[in-house]
Parts: C-alpha cells; structure tokens; sequence
C-alpha cells in the first residue's frame, strides 16, 4: 500500500511541481482591492514569547513560505 501511495505521488509530480499541488491559488488583492497578507506566527514557549512574520502577498509567496519558514 505504502509503495502505491508513492507511486501515485509521483505520478502526480511528473506532471506539476510540489509547490502547485500544495498551495490554493487566491487573488492577490480582494474584491475591494485591498492587499492580502501571509502571517508566520512563531510560538517560542522557552520565552512565553510569540513572534509575527507578517508579508504581502505576491506571486512568489508560496515559494517563500514553503522553502524558508519550514
């Protein structure tokens, strides 16, 4: 079963990139033109501290997000 779900994940892959198959594309701005905005929030529980990363959505997001905040 394990070796078929990879396979399907290949075959998936072969014809788009991980990027389009993990991320729902949105309009960049909403209905009233107003600016969308991705937020990293990053519970740092040694310092009761809760750090914000906070970006404007652009066509590169997705890449940023996946690749750099993992």
């Amino acid at each position: 079963m394990i070796e078929a779900m990879i396979d399907i994940g290949e075959i998936v892959l072969r014809d788009s990139n991980l990027i389009d198959e993990k991320v729902t594309k949105i309009p960049l701005e909403t209905k009233n033109n107003e600016s969308r905005y991705a937020i990293k929030i990053d519970f740092i529980l040694q310092k009761d501290e809760i750090r914000l990363d906070i970006e404007e959505i652009s066509s590169e997001t997705a890449n940023k997000v996946l690749l750099s905040w993992s």
